[in-house]
């Protein structure tokens, strides 16, 4: 390369570096792009589907249609306590996957409150028996006999 020409291209570098301020205003005008897509209620959407897609994908290794075909499959209710409910749905209508978390099989579809309430008790079935003997006790009495075998009566009727 020529003097010449390694001059003109130092000039051409010089003249289209990204300066401090430059690379500021690149930043700002990005942000402002990305606080107006997600003001934008149907940008946040997709991009909140598209992301609950890719989870789905990959830790279930089920594709959008399996989803929905598994919960066609149930009636589009949940599999615990029978509520209607949606993938992408809102609050407690909102459909989950449940699965194992020692072997990772799909196990059905349940609502919010009943896949978190299975969560919460560590999918065992010593702590659901422990709930049952609560519920039906009111306490929980570990030197008890077979939480199954408990009935709670109510003015000498048995419930």
């Amino acid at each position: 390369m020529t003097y010449a020409k390694s001059e003109k291209r130092r000039e051409y570098i010089r003249k289209r570096r990204r300066t401090p301020e430059i690379l500021k205003r690149e930043r700002e005008l990005e942000r402002a792009r990305y606080v107006e897509q997600a003001a934008d209620s149907e940008w946040r959407k997709a991009r909140n589907d598209r992301e609950n897609d890719r989870k789905v994908r990959t830790r279930y290794k089920m594709t959008k249609a399996d989803r929905e075909q598994l919960l066609a499959s149930v009636g589009g209710c949940c599999q615990l306590c029978g509520t209607s409910i949606v993938f992408g749905g809102k609050g407690f209508s909102v459909a989950h996957v449940d699965h194992c978390h020692d072997t990772g099989v799909v196990r059905g579809i349940l609502c919010g409150v009943c896949n978190t309430a299975l969560g919460r008790l560590g999918d065992s079935i010593e702590s659901i028996e422990r709930v049952l003997v609560y519920l039906r006790t009111g306490s929980v009495d570990s030197s008890s006999a077979d939480p199954r075998q408990l009935v709670l009566s109510f003015g000498g009727e048995e419930k």
